[in-house]
């Protein structure tokens, strides 16, 4: 963790209960709700029970117990709502049921069904689990676990970028304690940029540079298609979110197509029922995207564009807000100053 994140952190350790004891979050979260037809969608990745699985802390994970307080914390202030459910009602031309949230997660991780499902069930609370579907029968890491897990345990001192054939990024990342956390972060904004066989081709030569120790707890597993089914099966809506997890921009439009149908197909393959459910990579689009969305069969499409829906809002465009690994207190930050997004905002 870098200097600056620990001074944030010992900031918030103190302002943070001042707000909370003064009760201006909740009156400004109230206000943010004083209308029938506002959807709150939130997004999680991980919940984790180690803090070491998350070395960077990059804002995709979060602990059970943090989990755990913040959905016990919806249940008791919202009205929680599988996000097919209200979208259908929206189609039927329904009300929403007043302060609706709905509760998703991305990317498809084994902690989703063994340690976030439970409490989910415990609390009597729907979710929708975004699954990438590449990989996913032989549970291959996804690519950015991958240089995680290798930049954490590197035995090299500095990654060299363009060795790896990697335009875009610094000629030297340092891995010095200091540094690491941003060299990760930079390293990974560079890979995006690349398509899918390209940031295949990037790993295996960042791996020979940086010959990482292993690491079992860096190693981010994901759900087979066995423990997809079970998830299903307990309840819970399972979506798309593509089968390599690339950005949209690199692929041509054919590819993102196939992108869309394929993974579609194989996760109803898995369910044995619709997918209907789709989530933009890390909200990444391209021109014309949410159009191929429709056309593959999905009904809706969420983004990571922060915001609460507020009616008429685009179906393929829902705005969502990430979670942090926070304390109530502290959690309430994320919500309580978020913009209200209607069709013609996320339109403009």
């Amino acid at each position: 963790m870098t200097i600056g994140a620990v001074l944030r952190r010992a900031v918030k350790q103190v302002v943070s209960p001042l707000v909370e004891w003064s009760g201006h979050a909740d009156r400004k979260i109230n206000r943010l709700f004083d209308d029938d037809n506002r959807l709150m969608i939130v997004m999680y990745h991980r919940v984790i029970d180690d803090p070491a699985e998350d070395p960077f802390d990059l804002g995709m994970c979060v602990t059970r117990p943090v989990f755990e307080g913040q959905i016990a914390w919806f249940r008791r202030r919202f009205n929680l709502i599988a996000l097919d459910d209200a979208m259908g009602r929206i189609a039927r031309g329904e009300s929403l049921p007043r302060r609706s949230v709905a509760i998703t997660f991305d990317d498809g991780y084994r902690d989703n069904l063994l340690v976030a499902a439970p409490i989910l069930t415990r609390h009597r609370a729907p979710a929708t689990f975004y699954v990438v579907t590449g990989g996913i029968e032989e549970s291959r890491p996804l690519w950015w676990d991958r240089v995680i897990a290798m930049v954490a345990r590197a035995r090299e001192v500095a990654i060299d970028t363009e060795s790896l054939g990697l335009p875009g990024a610094p000629r030297r990342l340092s891995l010095s304690p200091l540094w690491r956390q941003g060299s990760v972060q930079a390293l990974l904004t560079a890979m995006w940029e690349l398509p899918p066989a390209e940031i295949d081709q990037v790993i295996d030569r960042l791996r020979r540079q940086l010959r990482p120790v292993d690491d079992p707890r860096l190693a981010a597993p994901r759900m087979t298609p066995l423990e997809v089914m079970k998830l299903a099966a307990g309840g819970f809506t399972i979506g798309g979110h593509t089968v390599h997890h690339a950005d949209p921009k690199v692929l041509t439009s054919s590819q993102v197509g196939d992108e869309l149908n394929r993974s579609r197909h194989v996760l109803e393959e898995i369910v044995q029922m619709p997918v209907t459910s789709f989530a933009y990579p890390d909200g990444r689009m391209s021109r014309g995207m949410p159009e191929l969305v429709r056309e593959a069969g999905y009904d809706h499409a969420v983004s990571t564009v922060r915001g609460i829906n507020r009616l008429p809002f685009d179906r393929f465009a829902l705005s969502r807000i990430g979670m942090p690994n926070a304390p109530i207190a502290d959690f309430k930050r994320a919500i309580r100053n978020v913009p209200l997004v209607s069709e013609s905002v996320a339109a403009a």
